[in-house]
Formats: structure tokens, sequence, C-alpha cells
């Protein structure tokens, strides 16, 4: 089982989008240690809030008066995948290798991509709130 966990991976674009915010956040002198944490944990919140809308999106009418105590189950569940995806036996460092031969002008462009990526899940996952 632990050669599984060890070999289980985020597809390649998170795993890209994981190097480009990390590398964002390192630059900042107050991030130089937990850089790769914050970026994790932004991940986490952004696919949280994107699938417990959706999951409401769907399910609105069975969840009526108690629809944000679901949101614990989610909160938990992401928060082991993305343990298991990042952290787990540090594999946050090899992902950080996987993309160390990009240029300065290629990070550039993947923190536009990655800034609409989150834009569109924290659109997405807030709509519950703005909409209703």
């Amino acid at each position: 089982m632990k050669e599984f966990l060890t070999n289980v991976r985020p597809p390649k674009f998170l795993r890209y989008f994981f190097y480009i915010g990390y590398s964002w956040y390192r630059g900042f002198k107050s991030e130089r240690d937990d850089a790769h944490f914050t970026i994790i944990l932004l991940f986490w919140f952004a696919h949280t809030s994107l699938f417990f809308t959706i999951f409401l999106l769907l399910y609105e009418s069975v969840i009526v008066h108690s629809k944000y105590l679901v949101v614990l189950p989610f909160a938990i569940f992401f928060g082991y995948v993305f343990y298991l995806l990042f952290w787990y036996d540090n594999k946050w460092k090899l992902y950080i290798k996987e993309f160390s031969h990009l240029k300065k002008k290629d990070r550039l462009l993947g923190s536009i991509y990655l800034f609409i990526y989150l834009f569109t899940c924290l659109f997405v996952g807030f709509y519950d709130l703005f909409i209703y």
C-alpha cells in the first residue's frame, strides 16, 4: 500500500501549476520557507469550494436546510487528497525538480494560466454565495 501511495501523482497540469505558484511565492522573503505550504493550501481551498458548489448545484433539492454543514466532509476529503498528492513522502520536491528547467519567460506565461485557473475555480466555487 505504501508503494501505491508513493506513486499516486496529480495530473501534469496541476503539478505544473504547483511549480508556477511555488516559484512565484518563493520570491517573497516571508514565504521563502513555506511557499510549498501556501500553494498547496490555496489549491486545497480552490478545489474544495469548486467541487462543493458543483455538488450543491446537482443535489440542492436534497440538502435544503443544512447545506453548509456538508462543507466539512468536503474539506476533510480534499485535505486528505491534497496531502496524498503533495505532502506524502515530500512529493512536492519531485514536482519542483520536474519543472526546474523552465525559464523565467515560461514561468510568467504559466503565472497567467495559473491566475485564470484559480480565478475560474474560485468564481465557480463562490457562485452559490453570489447568486443565491
